[in-house]
């Protein structure tokens, strides 16, 4: 029952043009707390996992509170000076003395918001943590690979189809580049990030385990590839040239170099892992041939293009902002302008491109540094920390290869879409940062000790 409520979730999220909106978003964050809190109450979390990943997201969550705390006007200007100047300009009642108090936050409300979804989200990873870890995640992972198929082929049925509008019926408010169920490409892009590694670690674990019991004959050998075993490494075979081809054919340049990315932290753990040269070599050759098949059907010429369009001195207009957010940070050093708040900070202190109005910095490193301050920067530090240290013990911890294979698909997927932050903000999607939730999930959880970890052939 979680399993199915875990993938709906999830299908909610990216079909729902990422969940960018109140009616998309409120219900995903209600039901990812629901999921997330029955999930937790099915095992409770070891001391290791309370000190490692518990407390730090708690601390997280409560820094964030702080910033909503209603201060006097002395106390907010000793602990935020511009804060206090940014609410003359943007708050009448605070600047005509109407309102006594305001908090760190020059954006409450939207703080709040933040601050739901972050608790949603955790909620979700945690549970799902401990989902995983009693029954493994090979229906999730069966059920997202082939979601994914279906959105890439959305993406890549739209897109020479496209007249305005998503679906053939929703048109975006602002000015889009849209591809498949997202308004820009970058962050389909991102979702397909997530996606695609924990596929392919799905299909290297089906690999390592593939003809175990299996009579060393050939014809017992060519008889295998028609199970059900066989079927499920084919369908995932698919699944990931199709999700790659999409993200290639979307034209996003940061989803092409972060996919990149991740298929090499893949083939890393490919040449370094404990199966036999046989099934590494199988391994690699299924990443090339898609790889191969991906670039021809597209074409080397058009993906050069792509690339030799980028303005390398402007960035594509990101550098601009990318120096807007760092002269908001130094602005706020100590308690950030609140979570969530960066698109009103910008109102303020945007100074380059004014004839529009970034209320991203294209970079999500430099626009949490700008709303977070040390308050905030500090726990999401220790999370990060926290979540990687248990990573590698859960990697020395594992015991089954497809155990180890899924995991490491997973921090495929975190080095991929953690890369394509530097220059977009797709986890501010709440649609993608919910699949976020369920891969960290998939990198955390304990290896069951009793199922198997392959991808059934009931989820595919």
């Amino acid at each position: 029952m979680l399993e199915c409520s875990i993938t709906i979730l999830l299908v909610w999220g990216v079909l729902t043009f990422g969940a960018v909106y109140p009616w998309a978003y409120w219900p995903l964050a209600m039901f990812s707390i629901v999921v997330g809190v029955t999930a937790v109450m099915t095992a409770a979390p070891t001391a290791a996992e309370r000190r490692l990943l518990v407390v730090p997201l708690a601390a997280f969550a409560i820094a964030v509170m702080l910033q909503l705390v209603p201060l006097s006007r002395g106390v907010l200007s000793a602990l935020s000076p511009h804060a206090a100047d940014v609410m003359e300009r943007l708050d009448p009642a605070f600047s005509n003395g109407l309102r006594a108090t305001h908090p760190l936050s020059i954006a409450p409300r939207s703080t709040g918001v933040g601050l739901v979804l972050w608790i949603a989200f955790a909620a979700l990873a945690l549970g799902s943590m401990h989902l995983f870890g009693r029954i493994g995640p090979s229906r999730v992972i069966g059920a997202m690979a082939m979601t994914g198929a279906a959105v890439a082929l959305i993406g890549i049925v739209q897109a020479p189809l496209y007249t305005g509008r998503i679906y053939g019926f929703w048109k975006p408010i602002f000015e889009a580049s849209p591809y498949g169920p997202f308004v820009n490409k970058n962050h389909f892009a991102g979702w397909m990030l997530l996606c695609i590694p924990i596929a392919v670690g799905a299909f290297a674990g089906g690999m390592s385990t593939a003809m175990r019991t299996v009579r060393p004959t050939w014809r017992d050998r060519l008889l295998w590839w028609s199970t059900p075993a066989a079927s499920q490494l084919a369908l995932l075979a698919a699944a990931v040239t199709l999700m790659m081809l999409s993200v290639v054919l979307s034209m996003s340049r940061s989803g092409m170099l972060a996919l990149m990315a991740a298929l090499t932290v893949i083939g890393v753990f490919t040449v370094t892992s404990s199966m036999n040269w046989t099934r590494r070599i199988l391994v690699g050759v299924f990443l090339s041939i898609a790889v191969i098949v991906v670039i021809m059907s597209v074409g080397l010429a058009t993906m050069a293009a792509r690339f030799a369009a980028t303005d390398a001195k402007q960035y594509n207009t990101r550098k601009g902002a990318w120096i807007d957010a760092l002269s908001i940070s130094r602005l706020f050093p100590l308690t950030g302008t609140g979570f969530n708040t960066y698109g009103f900070a910008t109102l303020v202190y945007q100074k380059h491109d004014l004839a529009h109005h970034y209320a991203e910095a294209h970079n999500d490193y430099l626009q949490f540094s700008a709303e977070g301050g040390l308050l905030l920067t500090v726990p999401a530090v220790v999370c990060a920390v926290a979540a990687a240290t248990l990573i590698v013990k859960r990697f020395k911890s594992d015991v089954r290869r497809d155990s180890y294979w899924l995991r490491a698909g997973a921090v495929a997927a975190i080095v991929g879409i953690g890369l394509q932050e530097v220059v977009d903000f797709s986890l501010q999607m709440p649609g993608n940062a919910a699949l976020m939730a369920i891969v960290c999930a998939i990198a955390l959880h304990r290896e069951p000790s009793e199922r198997p970890l392959a991808v059934r052939a009931t989820a595919l």
